[in-house]
């Protein structure tokens, strides 16, 4: 058996044996005073898993990737009345351009 499962089934046989003593617990407190005790538990269990459960949505947040170095350039060519549609990281003109006094 491996560790993992080893540690599975633990847990699981833990949990029931928890289940079945609040069972027998609430079983001999009585209807009214039962009723106030599961309120109290399930309030508590409520907090409890809501605060994993924040917890773990802000641990597993994908970290931002870095951007991108600037200055890179992108030629998308298109032959016989064909569109290009793909820009990115910059801004696309579309006709004529005017061009720099340097010719670029």
């Amino acid at each position: 058996m491996t560790r993992r499962r080893f540690w599975t089934v633990t847990a699981l046989l833990a949990c029931s044996l928890l289940l079945a003593a609040w069972t027998v617990f609430l079983l001999r407190l009585g209807l009214d005073r039962a009723d106030r005790a599961s309120s109290v538990a399930s309030a508590v269990l409520t907090f409890v898993f809501g605060a994993a459960g924040v917890w773990l949505a802000s641990a597993s947040r994908p970290q931002p990737s870095p951007p991108e170095p600037s200055g890179q350039t992108q030629i998308n060519t298109a032959k016989d009345q064909g569109k290009v549609y793909g820009v990115q990281h910059g801004n696309m003109i579309i006709g004529d351009a005017p061009r720099p006094p340097d010719g670029r």
